[in-house]
């Protein structure tokens, strides 16, 4: 019966979310050894999410809880790794990254406007709205709090969108913070530099996949 349906879930959405949980191990095990608290992080997320599967309420409130956690006392900025859901694959369920967003404006005021530009752009931009990315990426990068992981997306969005030039420009904007970094952040600089002069090579799809593959 449709009460029935409704209290234990769609079966649809529960695969959705038990193929996101696989995304999300697969995301733990590339990550763990580049920064353990981004592997602490997609674990926990991995639980919420199984815990939300089947029901959209329950999926709203993890998100937000997750996003809250994660932005902490400064509001996301600093030396942290990615909110998980900004570096998934383009083929993650659409509601899922539509109730990442709905979270961002839930929180508010509790995430850094250079934080919450990237967010919604890494979101949107996963939602194939790459125009509309834009310029929320843009912002961000325009930042010197902006994380390498949005200016890659930033990359990726301009180059979708028809903007090369702006591609290269960001690209070349995000080799010099690379140069920049501190020890401690240049691999994570140099990671990104590497995924960004991929999105651009010649014949190479331009999909934030590769941020999370590579």
């Amino acid at each position: 019966m449709t009460h029935d349906s409704d209290d234990h879930g769609d079966p649809r959405e529960a695969l959705e979310l038990a193929r996101m949980r696989a995304q999300l191990e697969d995301l733990l095990d590339e990550h763990d050894r580049q920064d353990e608290r981004f592997g602490a992080n997609a674990l926990a997320a991995v639980g919420e999410l199984t815990a939300a599967i089947g029901s959209p309420a329950a999926l709203a409130a993890c998100l937000t809880t997750s996003l809250r956690r994660w932005a902490g006392p400064h509001g996301g900025v600093g030396d942290v790794a990615p909110w998980w859901p900004t570096v998934l694959p383009d083929d993650a369920p659409p509601k899922l990254l539509c109730a990442a967003l709905a979270a961002v404006d839930r929180v508010g005021a509790g995430l850094h406007e250079v934080v919450a530009a990237a967010v919604r752009g890494a979101l949107l931009l996963r939602l194939g709205a790459n125009a509309v990315a834009l310029p929320h990426l843009a912002a961000a990068a325009a930042s010197v709090d902006c994380a390498p992981e949005a200016l890659v997306d930033r990359i990726v969005a301009a180059a979708r969108a028809g903007d090369r030039a702006q591609a290269q420009r960001a690209l070349a904007s995000l080799r010099a913070r690379a140069q920049a970094a501190t020890h401690a952040a240049s691999l994570r600089w140099r990671r990104c530099l590497q995924l960004a002069t991929a999105v651009l090579g010649p014949g190479r799809p331009l999909t934030p996949r590769r941020f999370v593959s590579a």
